[in-house]
């Protein structure tokens, strides 16, 4: 039986009139309970801590667990399944190692990975760490067996193990933090090392098919090469010079102004690695790139990001010794994710010490494009150590534009150590408390909305 065009009609119809129902009703109602069950599941799986921060370890979440023993347990399956000879177990032991250790090759930085993948940094150095670890775990039984099968391992099969022995033992969280210099360098020349060992072990074995070899060369290649790309249109323009790092020193802050030979466009809370080179900071400087947060932010493209830098050791202190200078610089990025609050209708941000320069752009921002109420809580034990974040705070509360902008805006200060209302001028923007803030008390008045300033 042929349906006529009236009944097509109708059943179109029909369905469309279901679809509609279907998106409007159903799915509506199955997203909304989606979202509640996956922030249960975060909740529960990736705030919930196994172990705390630790001298040694941590912190560890239940999901930090949970990936690690998939991982595990994978690489154990190839192992050890099916069982085979022990000539065989060392053989699959090298192949996982070299498996393992080739996407560790990926990038220069893995700041540039996390930004190609949409992952948060964390979670690559995650990963990078759980695969480094694997490696030496496999490098090490597949030498184990070598000689438990008294064969004599080839001389890059050692240096690569002794490299990967190395840079575990360097990136322990104690000496890492001692000798972060020498341990990052140590690092990258380790990580070369090991890249040249390795090739030259597996291409002298006839079963490998060399193609792989090739085909996983090229790919890290392209990857570099799309890396150097990206650095020398950040860093090089025709006729303009190289980016200058101007550097101005204030108690223990020290303040950076990078002049840029191209326009970027900076988004809040994103960093860029930084190079500076001159004797006066080491004769290893043009080595060492450091992460800075960019504390400006416009609408438009800048030409010029002005970094606060909190001085500790090693790099920073010899900027800060160095007193006002300009150096040679070259830089990388910008990287990191900016958080978006389109939707959100008040936002409170805490802060300590030194924390309000990554959360100041944030401010800008949401002053100027969002319509949402504002409560930033700053706590301080001494507010004269930091004396330059005041006056940049202070440059953004004097801006003229926010006299004619409409929206809810408090900043809560808590100055343990006594009042200081002069640092902050005389605009009255601020709040000065002389005691440490309750957090728990602050959140339910920021429920209940007691926290409400017109500007």
């Amino acid at each position: 039986m042929e349906l006529s065009g009236q009944y097509i009609y109708a059943l179109t119809l029909c369905g469309i009139l279901l679809i509609l129902f279907v998106v409007r009703q159903i799915l509506s109602v199955a997203y909304t309970w989606c979202r509640i069950i996956f922030l249960l599941f975060l909740r529960l799986f990736s705030y919930t801590f196994v172990i705390h921060r630790h001298r040694w370890l941590g912190p560890w979440t239940i999901d930090l667990i949970f990936s690690r023993t998939i991982y595990l347990v994978a690489n154990l399956l190839c192992l050890l399944m099916p069982s085979v000879s022990r000539a065989e177990l060392a053989s699959r032991a090298g192949s996982l190692a070299a498996i393992n250790i080739t996407p560790l090759f990926l990038s220069i930085h893995l700041d540039f990975l996390a930004d190609a993948l949409g992952q948060p940094l964390g979670t690559i150095q995650e990963v990078h760490k759980s695969a480094g670890v694997m490696t030496f775990a496999l490098l090490t039984l597949h030498v184990c067996l070598l000689v438990d099968l008294e064969a004599v391992p080839g001389l890059y099969v050692m240096m690569a193990s002794i490299s990967a022995a190395v840079m575990v033992l360097l990136g322990m969280t104690p000496l890492r933090r001692r000798l972060h210099e020498l341990a990052d360098k140590s690092h990258k020349a380790l990580a070369i090392t090991m890249a040249f060992s390795t090739w030259q072990h597996i291409s002298t074995i006839t079963h490998v098919h060399q193609w792989l070899l090739y085909t996983a060369a090229g790919v890290i290649c392209l990857v570099h090469a799309v890396q150097v790309c990206l650095f020398l249109r950040r860093n090089v323009c025709w006729g303009k010079p190289f980016p200058r790092a101007h550097v101005t020193s204030d108690g223990s802050i020290v303040r950076i102004v990078l002049c840029l030979p191209r326009p970027v466009k900076i988004d809040a809370g994103q960093y860029i690695s930084l190079s500076m080179i001159s004797s006066t900071i080491g004769f290893w400087s043009w080595v060492q790139s450091h992460p800075f947060t960019i504390t400006s932010w416009s609408l438009r493209r800048q030409d010029e990001l002005e970094l606060c830098v909190q001085c500790r050791s090693g790099l920073t202190l010899r900027l800060l010794q160095s007193g006002e200078r300009t150096f040679l610089a070259f830089f990388s990025g910008p990287h990191g994710r900016s958080h978006s609050l389109k939707a959100a209708k008040s936002v409170l941000m805490l802060t300590t010490d030194f924390g309000i320069v990554a959360v100041l752009p944030y401010l800008k921002k949401i002053t100027v494009n969002y319509e949402c109420r504002v409560h930033m809580v700053w706590h301080v034990k001494r507010l004269s150590d930091f004396a330059p974040l005041v006056t940049l705070l202070n440059e953004y509360l004097r801006d003229h534009t926010l006299r004619n902008v409409r929206r809810i805006l408090q900043i809560s200060v808590y100055n343990e150590r006594g009042v200081h209302n002069e640092g902050f001028g005389y605009h009255g923007r601020v709040n000065m408390l002389a005691c440490a803030p309750d957090i728990a008390d602050i959140m339910k008045s920021e429920v209940d909305g007691e926290f409400i300033t017109e500007l």
